[in-house]
This record gives structure tokens, C-alpha cells and sequence, in this order.
């Protein structure tokens, strides 16, 4: 439960900066820019608990940061396209 209320937590916080991008800047990609940040993050947590950790927790831990940083990317990721989405219909009209 306490999982799932942080990843709504880091949810609510990059959708809310993707949407301020999207608003402040006219470029489409800008607004994806955090989701990539947070995929790479989670990138580097996996291989760095893969390859580099030197006791069981830290990559335990570290393994658990890659999941929910990935689930608030895919959340962001979501975000950005229904941003997107409304953009177009709001431009077409």
C-alpha cells in the first residue's frame, strides 16, 4: 500500500512538471523530457544494483527505486501524450 501511495506520489509531481512545460514551452518534446530523466534514473539503478552493489540490501533497495521510478515515468509518459492530445484539439478548434 505504502508502495503504491509513493508512486502516486512521484506520479502527481511529474505530471504536474510535465503539464507547467507543456505550458510554458510550444515545443511537443520538451514535455517528455521527464520521463526520459526517470526511465534513465531507473536505468542506471538496475544496472547499478546488477553490477556494482556491494551487499544485498542496497541492491534490494535500489531495485525497489528502479520499479517505482519506472512507474512514475510510464505515468508521466501517459500524461504527456493526453497533454498532447488535448494540444491538437484545442489547436484544431
Amino acid at each position: 500500500m505504502e508502495f503504491l501511495f509513493a508512486v502516486l506520489i512521484l506520479g502527481c509531481i511529474f505530471v504536474d512538471i510535465t503539464y507547467m512545460l507543456s505550458r510554458l514551452f510550444k515545443k511537443r518534446i520538451l514535455k517528455y523530457i521527464p520521463s526520459f530523466l526517470l526511465m534513465g534514473a531507473a536505468v542506471y539503478l538496475v544496472i547499478s544494483a546488477r553490477y556494482f552493489a556491494t551487499d544485498g540490501i542496497t541492491s534490494l533497495i535500489k531495485g525497489i527505486w528502479s520499479v517505482m521510478l519506472f512507474c512514475t515515468s510510464m505515468i508521466s509518459i501517459m500524461a504527456a501524450i493526453v497533454i498532447n492530445k488535448c494540444q491538437k484539439k484545442k489547436e484544431e478548434l
